[in-house]
């Protein structure tokens, strides 16, 4: 008999198998996919260009309790940007460096304010991380770290007093990384997090790519005897081996399915109350050029953020949180070959973007990103020379863990940042020896490995103890 089986080999599922395993544990890890990583794949495309598949900036990978645990910083090369992201405008462009201080200084009369905004995250900053993602009751024990995530959700919701346009994009570009009607508690409180990391680690690109990330953790794995079987879909947990626990990295639905009635009523309870978010649809540019920005200085941040005004990003959240298309939706996109020239052959660059859009959404948004970039960056479509656009419903198809592209698995709402999907110390924990630890658990959406670190340490605890 094993000692665990993981389903999944994204980074939460990847983290289990690791801890486990480090402890001396026999473990075996099941991958519906031909290639492991999960969301930080990186695959191959057209002729010879490499992209990621999710996620291609990693705010967390420096500050993650797990990648600590993992040395990635040590075994991994990131470039760090000096400007974390920035926002074109009409007018102009806002940028968050790197340094508080410096973005303080181009903010000009937001400029205190905006060191107010940050001043307590970046203060509290590895507190805060470890304590918002850790588990759920966490916070408390670090109250100093809790009271700046509180007073700066409250802020994020309520405009922090910021006054220009540049400013209020900022925080509203930020803030909507996490999908769903601005202001809100739940999205403020995310946005916190990202902008304490953005003003201190900074948001790193992986060389080569994210798969970058996942390969040093399969290394790990491979070195230390644990079976990697890919290409192998779980319907049943009757179809996977014996052992003393199971851990599953799947969506809420997907996850009662295979488990059928092991898991325990009150865990059941709590995953029907979670309430499902919406979506992405991913567009992957290659150009002969850089994206030819009207304000240069958004050429060295590695996020940028397309929509508008602080009014504009409300307007088209609302939109989509109503089930709708917005005319001019929110964009997150990075040009990693900036730089990493290691994405496409020389000469060429490369650009990944996605668009805010209805779960399950089929209608692609190459127009839609391309005429949001060429208004800021105008005579971009001459450059362009190929490109893959990868639809909502296809995310989902392609990744059940995110339905319907989905990739917080879940609203990421107040209620559902606590109570994700109970409010218990142990929130992985859905029956004897088993464990659901996706981003429908706790600590939610981002590469960070913390569901199934916790997950994992709960495990040798309890399980394996």
């Amino acid at each position: 008999m094993l000692d665990a089986v993981v389903v999944g080999s994204g980074p939460n599922r990847l983290a289990v198998a690791w801890t486990l395993a480090q402890a001396g544990l026999d473990v075996e890890v099941f991958e519906r996919d031909p290639q492991l990583g999960g969301g930080m794949r990186t695959d191959t495309w057209g002729d010879n260009y490499r992209a990621d598949w999710g996620s291609a900036v990693h705010p967390m990978a420096l500050a993650s309790p797990f990648f600590k645990s993992v040395r990635l910083a040590d075994r991994v090369e990131f470039v760090v940007p000096e400007a974390s992201f920035a926002h074109p405008l009409p007018t102009g462009a806002a940028v968050a460096w790197q340094s508080a201080q410096r973005t303080a200084a181009d903010l000009g009369r937001d400029g205190r304010r905006w060191l107010r905004l940050v001043g307590g995250l970046t203060n509290q900053v590895e507190a805060l991380v470890e304590g918002a993602l850790t588990s759920p009751l966490s916070l408390p024990a670090r109250p100093i770290a809790a009271a700046s995530l509180a007073a700066a959700t409250l802020q994020g919701v309520m405009g922090a007093g910021l006054r220009s346009l540049g400013a209020q994009a900022l925080l509203a570009g930020v803030v909507g990384h996490t999908i769903g009607r601005q202001p809100a508690l739940g999205a403020s409180a995310a946005g916190a997090v990202l902008l304490a990391l953005a003003h201190t680690v900074g948001w790193p690109i992986p060389i080569g790519g994210s798969q970058a990330i996942a390969d040093v953790v399969v290394g790990d794995l491979r070195r230390w005897g644990v079976r990697l079987t890919t290409d192998t879909h779980v319907d049943s947990i009757e179809d996977l081996p014996q052992a003393r626990a199971y851990f599953f990295d799947t969506s809420a639905r997907h996850f009662l399915q295979i488990v059928a009635d092991r898991v325990t009523p009150g865990y059941r309870r709590g995953l029907a109350r979670l309430r499902a978010g919406n979506a992405v649809s991913k567009v992957d540019f290659v150009t002969s050029a850089p994206i030819p920005w009207r304000s240069p200085e958004v050429g060295l941040a590695g996020s940028v953020h397309l929509c508008g005004t602080r009014e504009d990003i409300w307007r088209a959240e609302d939109e989509v949180a109503r089930g709708r298309h917005a005319e001019r939706p929110m964009i997150v996109l990075s040009q990693p070959s900036t730089f990493d020239g290691t994405r496409v052959p020389e000469g060429m660059h490369s650009i990944w973007a996605y668009a805010h859009v209805p779960a399950g959404s089929t209608v692609p948004q190459t127009a839609v990103i391309e005429d949001a970039i060429e208004r800021y960056a105008p005579g971009f479509r001459d450059t362009i020379l190929a490109v893959r656009t990868t639809n909502a419903a296809q995310i989902g198809a392609r990744n059940p863990t995110m339905p319907g592209g989905d990739f917080a698995s879940g609203a990421v709402t107040l209620r559902q940042i606590l109570a994700r999907p109970n409010l218990r110390r142990a929130p992985w924990l859905a029956g004897d020896g088993l464990y659901l630890c996706s981003t429908a658990t706790f600590p939610g959406p981002g590469v960070h490995g913390m569901a199934g670190y916790g997950a994992a340490r709960h495990a040798l605890r309890s399980t394996f103890a």
